[in-house]
């Protein structure tokens, strides 16, 4: 599982034998119909907002969208707290007032996937903790391989082949985006279209934590660890406040 097959499903409602992709760096077709595209063509502000490159413009990611911030290549902006102030900036220009058009905004984080590095005090949060110690029998050596070993892209230098310190950063990495998506959520209540606005709040991959002998990475193999992701959705007065589907889902569905 990697970004451009998934985001590629979730753009188009299919899977990869359909719209083409099944690796990272890859664009996407221009003979695909995105969800983006049918919106827009029915009268919807379209805006995506990217901090990985995998899906900007160069890979035909943009198909659709009346513009695209594509705020990866800046370090200062393109972790959760650049992303969602990217978002709630457009949302207050191009989302409030009593005539605004119907909208799709797309916002895709790239938290938290390695390298761990949450900014404090999110980087220190979950280090000797209660479950600190959980992946202590665990022996990790160091390389490049993508099995079998800490990869240098996301070696932590303080602590290189304690695990339990890696699944502690990667924990602060998740309560890190989890505050910022809280500040997107606020901002939607505070421009007051919160009871007309579907949300739907997923994943593009998961990440595998040393399961399968995989260490701090994602791609390698369709394992549940990188194939089950979150999916939630939220339209007050349409779908009920802590209802669960017990159907089988996708991302797929999600343009559905």
């Amino acid at each position: 599982t990697k970004t451009s097959p998934s985001v590629a499903s979730i753009f188009t409602g299919t899977w990869p034998h359909t719209h083409g992709l099944v690796t990272c760096r890859t664009p996407l077709p221009e003979a695909t119909t995105t969800l983006a595209e049918i919106l827009s063509a029915r009268g919807f502000a379209t805006h995506s907002i990217v901090a990985n490159s995998n899906v900007g413009a160069s890979f035909n990611f943009d198909q659709g969208f009346d513009s695209v911030d594509e705020i990866w290549a800046d370090p200062n902006q393109s972790d959760a707290r650049g992303v969602t102030d990217h978002a709630l900036s457009w949302l207050q220009t191009h989302a409030s007032g009593k005539d605004r058009p119907p909208f799709f905004l797309y916002v895709h984080y790239v938290d938290p996937p390695a390298p761990y590095a949450p900014p404090a005090p999110y980087s220190d949060k979950f280090v000797g903790d209660a479950l600190y110690g959980a992946y202590a029998r665990v022996k990790v050596s160091l390389g490049d391989g993508s099995v079998g070993s800490i990869r240098p892209s996301v070696l932590l230098p303080e602590r290189p082949t304690d695990v339990d310190f890696y699944v502690a950063r990667y924990d602060g990495e998740i309560s890190y985006l989890d505050f910022h998506l809280g500040r997107l959520t606020d901002g939607v209540r505070a421009l007051g279209i919160q009871d007309d606005t579907l949300i739907v709040f997923t994943g593009d991959h998961g990440e595998s934590l040393s399961e399968h002998d995989i260490f701090f990475s994602h791609g390698e193999f369709t394992y549940d660890d990188t194939a089950r992701v979150p999916l939630v959705a939220s339209l007050p007065g349409r779908i009920r406040a802590g209802s669960r589907v017990d159907d089988v889902v996708s991302i797929a569905g999600v343009a559905a």
